[in-house]
């Protein structure tokens, strides 16, 4: 994916021959998780009430934006699981199951030995039950890798993507109606989102992001601002909540951010933005809330200032500019795995290759 810029021959900051919406659209996604993990930790931190407007804004974030990650994720499955089992689970492994374990314990450490400053607080015996029981924002990793999994196995057993959707469906209203007794968190997480998973696996075999591409710049912006808007006002009445009507503003969420993608992708300012967040989303996810929750706790102290706004800012900018950092020039120091044991994700990240989906 992007070993033209790890080993130096070009300045494209791996965003050569890939689908430009798409990794526009995980840029916005990844921008929103920062957002909201900033947001949420000054709520926590108490610098922010948890009933003003800035718990509303992570309440609206929440509503879509991992069930976007889990609908992308989907879409291009299809096009790995036809490996065998081996290739495909080193794959896998190397690009989740690694930067997972690493991560966790290197954010679980920190946590422990700074449980004085941070929100969160965790004991040494925490760190060896991240087998079983992910921490923080590292779930997804967890819940995705068994998706991938599961995907296998079903595709090789010839049942279609269809009837993956339907099997997801079950999941989610078995989870809906609180029949899951199951006391295992990950698995919660997997039935209330593999639906979305599922649902990009079908999505990627029609021509629905062929005739959203061909929308005019209204159109697109209409049916962006129709999905927002939905969500503005689920969230304020509480419909949002509701488990079977969640899954519908959920996709709203994911249709209109998919809309706002291919047209700032027609952008060339915002769409190398984007589309670099978006590249380098994994390596933004895994590592972004050490940084800013180091920002949060330094910033009164270093600045002397504690204002929402400027905290919200810096977070953000922290959260998101040291992992781009150490993605793109950790290669070139000597530490080409920090994120991956991959020194190039050509062949591993999803959406590599620009194969237009009809």
């Amino acid at each position: 994916m992007r070993g033209s810029v790890l080993h130096g021959q070009d300045n494209d900051f791996g965003l050569r021959d890939r689908i430009e919406w798409v990794d526009a659209a995980k840029g916005i996604g990844i921008l929103l998780v920062v957002i909201g993990h900033s947001l949420g930790g000054m709520i926590d931190s108490s610098m922010l009430s948890r009933s003003g407007g800035s718990a509303f804004v992570v309440r609206c974030i929440y509503v879509f934006h991992m069930p976007l990650f889990f609908f992308l994720a989907g879409m291009f499955v299809p096009r790995s699981a036809h490996r065998t089992f081996h290739d495909y689970f080193l794959n896998k492994a190397s690009v989740i199951v690694y930067p997972y374990f690493l991560w966790s314990v290197l954010e679980g450490s920190i946590q422990y030995l700074a449980s004085r400053y941070t929100n969160n607080h965790i004991a040494a015996s925490d760190l060896p039950k991240i087998i079983l029981q992910p921490i923080d924002q590292y779930w997804f990793l967890y819940t995705i890798f068994l998706m991938y999994m599961i995907y296998w196995f079903v595709y090789h057993r010839r049942f279609s993507n269809y009837e993956f959707l339907i099997f997801g469906l079950l999941l989610y209203a078995f989870e809906a109606f609180g029949l899951n007794i199951v006391r295992w968190d990950v698995f919660h997480s997997f039935c209330s989102f593999l639906i979305y998973f599922a649902l990009g696996a079908k999505a990627g075999e029609t021509s629905i992001f062929t005739y959203l591409r061909m929308l005019n710049g209204v159109r697109l912006l209409g049916l962006a601002i129709s999905g927002y808007v939905l969500i503005v006002v689920a969230a304020a009445v509480g419909l949002s909540d509701l488990p079977f009507i969640h899954a519908v503003f959920a996709v709203a969420g994911t249709v209109a951010t998919i809309a706002s993608a291919m047209l700032l992708s027609r952008s060339s300012v915002w769409s190398s933005f984007l589309r670099i967040l978006g590249v380098y989303s994994l390596e933004i996810y895994v590592s972004h809330t050490i940084f800013s929750a180091a920002a949060r706790i330094a910033m009164p102290k270093a600045l002397g200032y504690s204002g929402p706004p400027l905290h919200v800012l810096v977070e953000t900018t922290v959260g998101i500019g040291i992992p781009l950092l150490l993605a793109i020039w950790g290669p070139r120091i000597g530490l080409p795995y920090l994120f991956t044991l991959s020194r190039s994700r050509q062949n591993t990240e999803i959406a590599a290759v620009e194969i237009p989906l009809t």
